[in-house]
């Protein structure tokens, strides 16, 4: 006696069923998996600009803030003499280098940033200081002395150290002999601008950033993404100096990942030393 089995298989049907409910999952999980990788890509990108824009304001705001600040020479004062091939007719002002991106603005600060030392004798000389020692100073370096009164600003030629004392020899002779315990600082310029690095991003455009030239005519890429800097100027409308006051500035930041990543930022500061 034979038993009777089922023994055919599948159908050319059943199988193209198959092989459509296959794609058909395959297909939305390979949509799942590019959504989530957009997502991802969106949130790095986001992040990115968001800690870039606030290092640049923060940046910006510092340098701003202090423009001007000549030690402990009053404000206002206009009894500076620069002996140097530095610009410092204001103490904010527009900058505009060649490299600079169309539309966009530059600026140009400078500032006593560091109090490096004191006269340690009062001066006999006008081509020479005598101060206390100090491994901040070197040549070339550019130097504010003040008495709180007036002000020279002067570059080092040359320095001798010895008995706790620098020797420092100017490349101009000052305006008037400075009295022991005059104030040394380091002057500082910034020069900020926008420029192409040269770079693309992942949809082939050109990645933009903040960049600072220092008065050797170096470029320092300073902050990616930045790719527009609108700055207006205000002086002093009370006064009779003229004198920048404050300033507006608008920033607009673009993700190196992607161009759909833009963030826009608007800052507002007033010159601590107008």
């Amino acid at each position: 006696m034979f038993i009777r089995r089922n023994t055919h298989g599948m159908t050319l049907i059943e199988i193209f069923l198959g092989l459509i409910l296959g794609s058909m999952i395959l297909n939305n999980l390979f949509e799942i998996y590019l959504a989530t990788t957009k997502n991802q890509m969106w949130l790095v990108s986001l992040n990115k600009v968001q800690e870039n824009m606030r290092m640049a304001t923060q940046l910006l705001t510092n340098d701003i803030h202090k423009a001007g600040f000549s030690g402990c020479l009053k404000k206002n004062s206009i009894n500076l003499t620069n002996h140097t091939v530095l610009n410092l007719d204001h103490h904010i002002a527009p900058y505009e280098p060649i490299e600079k991106k169309h539309n966009t603005d530059g600026i140009s600060i400078w500032y006593a940033k560091t109090l490096v030392s004191l006269l340690s004798q009062s001066m006999k000389n006008k081509n020479i200081l005598v101060t206390k020692k100090s491994d901040v100073i070197s040549k070339r370096t550019i130097m504010l002395i003040t008495d709180c009164l007036t002000a020279d600003v002067i570059e080092i030629e040359h320095k001798e150290s010895h008995a706790g004392e620098d020797k420092l020899y100017l490349n101009q002779p000052l305006h008037k002999l400075y009295d022991k315990n005059s104030e040394l600082w380091v002057l500082y310029q910034a020069n900020y601008f926008i420029a192409d690095t040269g770079r693309k991003n992942n949809d082939k455009k050109p990645i933009y950033s903040l960049y600072q030239k220092n008065r050797y005519g170096e470029k320092i890429e300073v902050i990616e993404g930045i790719d527009y800097m609108k700055i207006t100027f205000f002086p002093d409308t009370v006064s009779l100096n003229n004198r920048i006051q404050s300033v507006s500035i608008k920033l607009r930041m673009v993700s190196s990942l992607t161009s759909q990543v833009k963030k826009q930022w608007y800052l507002y500061l007033g010159l601590r030393n107008a």
